[in-house]
Parts: C-alpha cells; structure tokens; sequence
C-alpha cells in the first residue's frame, strides 16, 4: 500500500460559536419540551452533502416541534469539536448532534485521544436516513466494469491513484478494503475533503475513489464519471445498472455504507428522547421531505433508540476490526 499526503490542514475550532449553545438553562418540565429554539450542531462545513440534507430536514421537524430548528456549523478536529460541545450541553433536548458513522464507528478508533467518547457520552436518539457508497472511476480510465479496474491495478501495482477524503476518512477505510478483498496495491492520495477529490477524478489525475448517494447525485447523473460498484448486499434503485457489492461476493465491502444519526447528550431525560423520535419519525414520513430523500439514493430510517444504539455500538464495532485488518495506525 503506497500513501502520500496530498494537502493538510489545520481545521478552526469554531468554539465561540458553541459558547452559547453550551449555557443554556436546564428545561423546567419535560412535558412542555421545547421551550426554545432546537439546535442541530454538525461538525461539517455547510455546503456538503450531511449539511444539504439537515437543513432540508429543519423545516419538517420545526413544523412537528413547533419551535424553529437552527442548523450550527462548528467545524473542527474532524467533527470532534461539535461531539464534545454536545455531550456537554446541558441535557434537555435543545442542543443535539448531527453525526455519521464515520464519526460513531471509525472515529474512535481513528482519534483514540479525543476527550469525549461519542459512543458512551451520548444518547443515540435514531438514525435519520442511510444509503451506499459506491467506487467510481473518472471517465479517462475507460473501465466499463468493477473487474477492468481490479483488472488494471493488479496489472501495474501501486500506480492507480484512489483519491482519500483525509486521514482515517471513509475514502482511507474503502480503499483499505479494497485492497483486502481484492488483492490490489493503490496509491492513496490524501486530499482535503470530497471536493477536491473529485476534482481531481474529472481531470484523470485520481482514477478510483468512494462516492456517497449525493456526489453520485451530482456527478454520476450527469455523465461525468463512471460507477463501478454500489457498497450494499443489493443493487440500489437509484443507479439499477451498477453491480452490488454483495452480488459480487466481497461482504466487507457490502457493509461500507453511510448513515446519518440524531444524537444528545447522555442525560437528557427519556421522555425527551421519545418526543424527539417520534417528532423526526414524523417529518421524515411527510410525503414530500420522502420523496426528496429517496431522489437523491437515500433511505428515510427513523430507527427507534434503542435499536439505533445497537447499530452505533454495532458499526464501532466492524470499523474497528476492519481498520485493524488493513493496518491502519492513528497519527
């Protein structure tokens, strides 16, 4: 396995930003939650594909709160920094987190020494939509199949670039498993963020990285790359003519998919806890809020917490052993 870093960054903290999410008064009754605004906390920048799909969510669950949703962008140490504001937050259902399992299932294990554990120091209140990654290729690399790419790598070892979101990213994690199921050798390029890897795959200078639902949105709707292989035991309605992981046999590979959850902090009291699920369960079955969800190849969950706690505990779990399996050591 050959790495290189690409680019580096020194993310802000954006901690002034949470000063006042974080001493906001305790709720005085459960019954008349909520009292006040809700902030949904994302430790992404706006503009990318969890923030695009959050703030389509706001209006739906502020209609089913009866309070304005405001959607906060404090990025910083890789989502972190917007983990440990939540699980600081006093627990009363108006400060939650945004999170995905990059951050609950590799995170940890990616960033050992971080001061809050995201699985322990949370209440996990349900997942709100999941969907695949799939492996794409840039168009010059004139592969018409999952095969022709194994096919050219093992042909010329450590010479295809496969273009790496960050350090301990999904990319890294999808490219080390590539590897492991497949017996290939990449070259896997460090980028900062998804943008600048597909703006690399559309001038040929990466040939293979991991595309979610929305990128394929974007880019494989329009032509302007080639999709290989959807990470899922099935095909996926939205892109019918592009093979399964599972179908081709790899069941690592099949298990790589993305969700995105509904956290907050450890002891916000149950009755909060169910409002706020069956608030979202709410939204996200509104006919329209669906139908936009499902065009962009995501699938509305509204898991109840106890059985989104389990997937949490589930996936920390899988990455683990998977970055484990393909030799992955934290910075």
């Amino acid at each position: 396995m050959t790495r290189k870093l690409f680019e580096t960054t020194l993310l802000g903290t954006g901690a002034a930003a949470l000063m006042g999410l974080l001493c906001q008064p305790a709720l005085a009754a459960e019954t008349d939650y909520p009292q006040r605004p809700v902030h949904l906390v994302i430790g992404f920048a706006a503009g990318g594909g969890t923030d695009v799909f959050v703030r389509l969510l706001a209006p739906y669950l502020s209609k089913e709160l009866g309070q304005p949703v405001v959607v906060e962008n404090p990025t910083g140490a890789n989502g972190n920094l917007a983990t440990e504001a939540v699980a600081s937050a006093t627990p009363d259902g108006h400060t939650l987190l945004i999170s995905t399992n990059s951050v609950m299932g590799s995170g940890p294990h990616v960033y050992p020494d971080q001061p809050v554990d995201p699985i322990e120091d949370l209440a996990h209140v349900t997942m709100l939509v999941e969907s695949p990654y799939y492996v794409i290729a840039s168009k010059d690399s004139h592969w018409s199949s999952f095969d022709d790419l194994v096919t050219a790598a093992k042909a010329d070892p450590g010479k295809l670039v496969f273009g790496s979101q960050g350090v301990g990213s999904m990319g890294d994690i999808v490219a080390g498993v590539l590897e492991l199921e497949t017996g290939i050798d990449l070259n896997i390029v460090q980028y900062r963020g998804g943008g600048a890897v597909a703006t690399d795959i559309l001038s040929n200078q990466a040939q293979v990285t991991n595309f979610s639902s929305q990128m394929m949105d974007s880019y494989y709707a329009s032509g302007q790359v080639d999709g290989l292989l959807v990470m899922s035991p099935d095909r996926n309605g939205a892109t019918p003519d592009i093979p399964s992981a599972g179908e081709l046999g790899y069941q690592d590979l099949s298990r790589l998919s993305y969700w995105t959850g509904l956290h907050a902090p450890k002891d916000t009291p149950p009755e909060v806890i169910e409002k706020l699920h069956h608030a979202v369960a709410d939204a996200l079955a509104d006919p329209d809020l669906a139908a936009r969800i499902k065009a962009t190849g995501q699938t509305p969950v509204a898991s109840n917490p106890d059985a989104f706690e389990g997937r949490v505990r589930q996936d920390h779990q899988f990455y683990g052993d998977i970055l484990t399996r393909i030799g992955f050591q934290p910075e």
